[in-house]
């Protein structure tokens, strides 16, 4: 290019004007590039931006600044995103707030950084408008109008105002390093009707880390009230512990909304999944997305970075009261059921290998067993205690399984669920009881009572036992024959930490009840020194007595003195 080139202005091959480089002058050395400031201020608004409401409204626009351009503009990468903007209802030309950018963040001075702006709605699907691609030499050159880069032809972007910041002027992000915790206000809007037509929805919220824990089980860090019939729930304000996040953006919170339901099979709606710099922005609201499509939006109204001192405390123990409702008639279609229920957990520590020198030990104890409710689908129990340190931790697995009682030890499984003491602090909640994939009924823990210290088992020397048996097989011939009924307790001993002897050995023998379906037998004592542990199982094995000491055996099962403790206990021979 020389002195008085004349470049044509093209525009659909057609001129439009001339323009004409009239000097050129040498300079001695290149040109000085500025150093890069420590930010920048950039004050935006909104140019004619496209109806998205239809005819007769106008948009609701806000903007969105990402670290270069996005692969997937519907799926955009959360860990560049610069600044969220508010939301200025009903105006085509907007006038945003300033905001500010540190350069940091951005990169050099050709490092390109995109505003995307939305159309805001709200069930949290909020439509693209158009996008501007930007970098820091542009902006150098001042304030200036930009067409939104879209299929549409229609809207801009208006650099009104950029403003260059010392490092002096800048406030640091208060949520670096991340709180120990944080306080949320959360809402739900325009939710989906789960109840059928003229019904509205019972939801409520239940957050948990992202990331799988250790067990595999989603670790749960809240758990809400149910809003009962409701569209546009307000949730109550709560905090959520941050204890092992690390990073803004890889380590993210899951929010799911599910849909109560008396029987404890509660519908999922949705989930959102959102990075700890997401919720730092000024809102958040995102779709409640399941299966492709959106059951409403989950409306983040205020999160709070609060210090570890004003962070919940977890419980060490709590004492639960449980009931049940809906339960399944087992005993026929004219009775009801006989239920109570064992809360079973793995061995703390959990047992050895199986080896020559030790028994196959069961890898669970029963921690727990209620009392029995004859003929009611709609039980109470008496309240209990579950120590932390029992279970190996709030966040072990544990299971509740609740039966049918038989007089003849037969008792018939109703059905289970898994769940950790953790759900528990959260206050009351309904499982269902499932037996394979169909619902026997709803377990509720009614209320939640956290205790400071845990609830000492006190294991004694020794334990005085009353024993008896019920329904016992006719062993003897002939029509009037019955049994002669007598058992033995066989153990293996133990001889070190979570050593036993190879073989079990006997620790008692009854006395023989003669011709009895249904014996009592006496009192008699056992010595725990020998057992070394409630928790260690024991073999009972039930003979009936023949003259010729070849007694035949009845039946025998494997327990503990643990099992026996909650409950007197009536197992199948």
């Amino acid at each position: 290019m020389v002195d008085g080139s004349e470049l044509f202005c093209y525009g659909e091959h057609k001129s439009y004007g001339a323009f004409s480089v009239n000097r050129m002058d040498p300079l001695p050395a290149a040109p000085v590039i500025p150093p890069l400031p420590a930010a920048i201020e950039l004050t935006l608004a909104g140019v004619a931006l496209p109806r998205a409401d239809g005819i007769g409204k106008k948009s609701d626009p806000y903007f969105i600044v990402h670290k270069g351009k996005a692969a997937n503009v519907s799926k955009l990468d959360y860990s560049r995103l610069l600044y969220k903007s508010e939301v200025v209802k009903q105006d085509l030309d907007p006038k945003f707030n300033p905001f500010v950018l540190r350069v940091s963040d951005i990169g050099s001075y050709d490092d390109l950084f995109v505003i995307y702006v939305y159309d805001y709605d709200r069930d949290g699907t909020h439509d693209l408008l158009g996008s501007l691609s930007l970098n820091l030499r542009t902006l150098s050159f001042g304030p200036f109008e930009y067409r939104l880069e879209t299929s549409k032809s229609t809207g801009g972007i208006s650099v009104r105002d950029v403003k260059y910041l010392a490092g002096s002027n800048l406030i640091g992000n208060p949520w670096v390093p991340i709180p120990a915790a944080v306080r949320v206000k959360l809402r739900g809007q325009k939710l989906t009707r789960m109840d059928g037509i003229g019904k509205k929805s019972d939801p409520f919220i239940v957050v948990t880390d992202a990331k799988p824990s250790p067990t595999g089980r989603p670790l749960t860090l809240y758990r809400s009230e149910v809003v009962k019939q409701s569209l546009e729930p307000d949730f109550k304000m709560f905090d959520v512990p941050l204890t092992g996040f690390t990073n803004l953006d890889t380590d993210k919170l899951r929010v799911s909304m599910y849909d109560w339901d008396r029987n404890g099979t509660h519908d999922l709606m949705g989930s959102v999944e959102i990075s700890l710099r997401m919720l730092s922005f000024t809102w958040c609201e995102e779709p409640i997305m399941n299966k492709g499509k959106s059951f409403g939006a989950l409306v983040f109204e205020s999160v709070v970075p609060i210090p570890a001192a004003q962070a919940a405390v977890l419980p060490v123990a709590v004492e639960l009261h449980c009931s049940a409702s809906r339960l399944a008639r087992m005993d026929g279609p004219a009775k009801k059921s006989d239920p109570y229920f064992v809360v079973r957990a793995k061995r703390v520590p959990p047992p050895p290998k199986d080896s020559p020198d030790y028994p196959k030990i069961d890898a669970t104890v029963t921690l727990y067993r209620s009392e029995v409710k004859k003929q009611d689908l709609e039980p109470v129990w008496k309240p209990f205690v579950l120590n932390s340190y029992d279970l190996g931790g709030l966040d072990v697995p544990f299971d509740f399984i609740v039966y049918d009682y038989d007089p003849n030890g037969g008792h018939d499984e109703m059905g289970r669920f898994t769940t950790t003491l953790r759900e528990y602090i959260f206050g009351p909640y309904q499982s269902a009881i499932m037996h394979g994939t169909t619902s026997r009924g709803a377990f509720s823990v009614d209320e939640v009572i956290p205790l400071g210290a845990a609830k000492a088992l006190i294991v004694a020397p020794g334990y005085r036992v009353n024993a008896t048996a019920q329904r016992i097989s006719k062993m003897d011939a002939g029509v009037t024959g019955k049994a002669d009924p007598f058992f033995e307790i066989r153990c293996r001993f133990q001889i070190g930490p979570q050593k036993y002897t190879k073989d079990s050995l006997l620790l008692y023998r009854s006395e023989v009840v003669r011709n009895s379906l249904n014996p009592k037998w006496y009192d008699f004592d056992i010595n725990m020194g020998l057992i070394g542990d409630i928790d260690n199982p024991v073999e009972i094995v039930a003979y009936d007595f023949d003259e010729n000491g070849t007694h035949d055996l009845i039946g025998k099962f494997t327990s503990t003195f643990a099992s026996g403790s909650s409950a007197i206990t009536n197992e199948v021979w």
